[in-house]
């Protein structure tokens, strides 16, 4: 997210959508967070996990930019009990090991 922010609503999912943040399933019935900002002029809006929100923007509070790094992701990182909470059948390999 980059340029002007404008907000952020939190909504409950009447259907599945996906977070822009960690790219795991957002499930009906769900809490969320939508933000919207503008980007070269363009409006957009984005749907995020509120813990995936919650920790970009602390990741952009420590960084410092309204932009924040280019190449953040949680993709395999979300902690396993925000990940069972999205995702039921969850199950962490490593822990075999």
């Amino acid at each position: 997210m980059c340029g002007v922010f404008l907000g952020e609503i939190t909504r409950k999912a009447r259907k599945q959508h996906w977070c822009a943040a960690c790219c795991i399933p957002i499930p009906k019935g769900f809490a969320y967070t939508i933000t919207a900002d503008t980007e070269d002029g363009r409006a957009q809006s984005t749907k995020w996990h509120t813990e995936c929100w919650t920790e970009f923007r602390r990741m952009l509070k420590e960084d410092g930019s309204d932009c924040g790094a280019a190449d953040w992701t949680w993709e395999n990182g979300m902690p396993k009990e925000v990940r069972l909470k999205y995702e039921p059948t969850y199950t962490d390999e490593t822990e075999d090991e």
